[in-house]
């Protein structure tokens, strides 16, 4: 093929490229087992940390596996170096895996954990143990960097990618800030630590969503986790923290703006169902629906906004509908409303609050 004809077609290459992406990104592949999200590399609840101890039995054989530049860290049974080829080709890997009932997993972030996995052209035997132990369906516990590599896409910001793969931009005059990356396709999609991301992380969360479409958001925030049943397809909260999911499906993304997307607010025991795209709260918490009997738009208030800033701005919003919540923060513009599909389940800190809408400009 001449060059010639190549760079008229490049465009249409790229665009059926991407498409494919997005379809992948679409149907991430389920199975059984259980994959367990894990906020913070170490847990400080004692609650939350019996019931991660207590994942596949009191007798379950567990492999800890941490991807750090250490060779040795107190409770992990094997060390990896980031991007070690050697120890990632270990034959000894899969024997080690294939003993163990269950797979804990930390450090790292999506960048290292691939470029470990999978040296330039190839998989490593440390990838074909990963996936023999997931077609195992044996469960996993993930921490940290390493949620973000058993999911079934994420939003990667461009700083690790050129960091550990090397990326190049394919339009150097773009300059997105994440790009849509997919490694063992299983899980949920875009699962985020607010640790990792400080203040202003759910600005920094809807700006990766907004970019690459992949959809939803999890964000954590304190103490939490998430175990997600591959073979019913949805996540559960597990811990005293919380989870903000941003939900984009059906959102209007303009050039700098978000409209129509959705904001929930899910404790411990709620659910979110992935064939329905929808939460589902723990049934103790009765839900309410008031019905704004008015508009009342509130000032734009200037702040910095956190994680827990937006939690609690969440539940000001259910316990008075009838404003509309505005905020300035970092340039950005948000407002959240209320309709007939929002509700607010249970009292005070401990309610949770689903399907609020909400509008982001920048």
């Amino acid at each position: 093929m001449s060059g010639a004809i190549l760079e008229r077609l490049r465009p249409w290459l790229f665009a059926a490229r991407r498409a494919a992406a997005l379809l992948f990104l679409a149907a991430p592949l389920f199975g059984g087992g259980t994959i367990t999200y894990v906020a913070r590399e170490t847990v400080e609840d004692p609650g939350l940390a019996a019931r991660l101890a207590a994942t596949g039995g009191a007798e379950a054989r567990r492999l800890v596996v941490a991807l750090s530049e250490e060779t040795t860290l107190p409770g992990v049974d094997l060390c990896i170096a980031p991007g070690s080829v050697e120890q990632a080709d270990d034959p000894d890997l899969a024997r080690r895996f294939d003993a163990a009932d269950v797979l804990v997993l930390r450090g790292g972030s999506f960048s290292a954990w691939y470029r470990t996995a999978y040296p330039p052209g190839r998989r490593s035997h440390l990838a074909q143990a990963l996936q023999d132990f997931l077609e195992a369906e044996k469960p996993i516990v993930a921490h940290g960097g390493a949620c973000r590599f058993l999911s079934g896409g994420v939003p990667e910001p461009w700083e690790e990618l050129e960091r550990w793969l090397d990326a190049k931009r394919r339009n150097p005059r773009r300059r997105d800030s994440h790009e849509a990356r997919v490694a063992l396709g299983v899980g949920p999609r875009a699962l985020f630590d607010a640790g990792d991301w400080g203040a202003g992380a759910p600005a920094r969360l809807l700006d990766a969503l907004h970019r690459t479409r992949v959809d939803p958001g999890f964000l954590f925030v304190g103490e939490v986790a998430l175990e997600f049943s591959r073979e019913r397809g949805e996540l559960r909260v597990l811990g005293p923290g919380e989870v903000l999911v941003l939900d984009l499906d059906r959102a209007r993304r303009g050039k700098r703006s978000v409209d129509g997307a959705r904001l929930s607010r899910l404790l411990e025991g709620d659910r979110w169902e992935f064939a329905h795209r929808r939460p589902v709260v723990d049934g103790t918490r009765e839900g309410q629906c008031p019905t704004p009997s008015g508009e009342a738009a509130a000032a734009a208030r200037e702040t910095e906004l956190t994680s827990p800033a937006l939690s609690s701005w969440l539940l000001e919003q259910a316990a008075d509908p009838r404003r509309q919540r505005r905020i300035v923060a970092a340039g950005r513009r948000w407002s959240l409303g209320w309709d007939s599909a929002s509700a607010l389940h249970g009292e005070g800190a401990k309610a949770s609050v689903t399907r609020v809408p909400f509008e982001c400009r920048w």
